[in-house]
């Protein structure tokens, strides 16, 4: 234990812990000072006083524990947390604007996550670099990380039951595939700001994955527009729930060139479905190129699933009058593989709702008009089973 005032660093420090933790409970000082933590121990920043030390932090191994608002000095320096190291935020702390780079991806056994929330609620309020292919973030069990400067780079692996929060009013712009594996991840931006923005062509932003416990693993709407419109595609797994939260959202997926593009995916399996439950908001799907813009379910082996449901609110179609919106259902072992409760409605003109696949899409809507879409419905392949005088839209349209 280190227990000063004040402790006044060189313009270089690097500290190797290599057995015993160490708590500092100290201002560390310093100009143009850089501090390297390195060795397998822990290293504690804790205490009343500001550190003011300006340069980087740097952490090659072991964990950097941060229990004070200051742990990482001042908005002047950054942080760099290298593979196989790991800094953890404890205790309630607001990080002020500085960022971080993260390295590792958590998979595996013996892989770092370079980043724990630990204890606590935490903010972040710096930009944070994902600085490896799904990089690990974990955000333990009955705590909250809130991030709300810019999550950039590469893509995101959230692992732990915890809630992390992306807030702020800039777009995050990381681009690759992503997977938040457990716990919830919030969506609070500054309306129309993209907390989930475009990721690259065919990627994949999955919720949930094939182990666990239905509905167990959230992705939550805390504010409209919360998804960028870009050419990836949504995949809510058997362990996954969209809650679109009262809220609006649109869904578009690969905009322009190529066609057969995802929009939303829905994933079931002995031990879950995939599901979006709109608790009152809508949730609109479509595309300007045919093809795209799909709602698509896809059964993975084994067992009984129960169907993946889209229930609680209104489900909006748009893309054009010259288009058809296609929903492809798979076929599983259970009776229903797809029960739309909510609303179809019109987003905007729809020239045909389109049914593909071997299984079976249940049209059920809850509201006493029932669905209210103007397009005509066409069942190339499998069943639709209608629940509703209005299961099928208006008159407009025809079947």
């Amino acid at each position: 234990t280190i227990d000063l005032t004040t402790l006044t660093l060189g313009t270089t420090i690097r500290l190797l812990l290599l057995a015993g933790d160490l708590d500092v409970n100290a201002e560390l000082a310093g100009a143009s000072t850089n501090l390297g933590k390195g060795g397998p121990a822990a290293m504690t920043l804790s205490g009343p006083e500001l550190n003011s030390f300006t340069g980087t932090t740097r952490v090659t191994q072991g964990v950097y524990r941060a229990a004070k608002n200051t742990a990482f000095g001042t908005t002047a320096g950054n942080v760099n947390v290298t593979y196989g190291a790991t800094v953890e935020l404890a205790g309630g702390i607001t990080v002020p604007a500085e960022s971080i780079t993260l390295s590792g991806n958590g998979e595996g056994t013996t892989a770092a996550i370079p980043l724990r929330n630990v204890s606590g609620t935490n903010i972040w309020q710096g930009d944070v670099n994902l600085g490896s292919n799904r990089t690990g973030i974990d955000v333990e069990a009955g705590s909250k990380l809130t991030i709300s400067g810019i999550v950039s780079n590469q893509g995101l692996n959230k692992f732990g039951g915890g809630t992390l929060e992306f807030a702020g009013s800039a777009n995050n712009t990381f681009v690759q595939t992503s997977v938040l594996w457990d716990g919830t991840l919030e969506l609070n931006k500054s309306a129309t700001t993209n907390a989930i923005p475009a990721l690259n062509d065919n990627a994949e932003f999955f919720v949930g994955s094939f182990s666990g416990t239905d509905d167990s693993v959230v992705l939550k709407l805390l504010g409209n527009d919360q998804i960028a419109d870009g050419p990836f595609r949504l995949r809510v797994m058997p362990t996954g729930l969209f809650d679109v939260n009262e809220k609006n959202e649109t869904l578009w997926g690969r905009i322009g060139g190529g066609n057969n593009h995802d929009a939303l995916g829905l994933d079931v399996s002995a031990i879950g479905s995939g599901d979006v439950d709109l608790n009152g908001g809508t949730l609109r799907i479509g595309n300007t190129t045919a093809g795209n813009g799909r709602v698509t379910l896809r059964v993975l082996p084994g067992g009984d699933p129960d169907p993946a449901t889209i229930r609680n609110g209104k489900f909006e179609l748009f893309g054009g009058t010259a288009l058809n919106r296609q929903f492809d259902v798979n076929d599983s072992a259970a009776l229903e593989d797809l029960v739309i409760s909510a609303t179809v409605a019109d987003g905007g003109a729809v020239g045909t709702l389109q049914k593909n696949g071997v299984g079976r899409l249940v049209l059920d809507p809850n509201a006493a008009g029932g669905n209210s879409y103007n397009a005509a419905t066409l069942v190339t392949g499998g069943e639709v089973a209608i629940q509703h005088n209005n299961s099928l839209g208006s008159t407009t349209g025809n079947t």
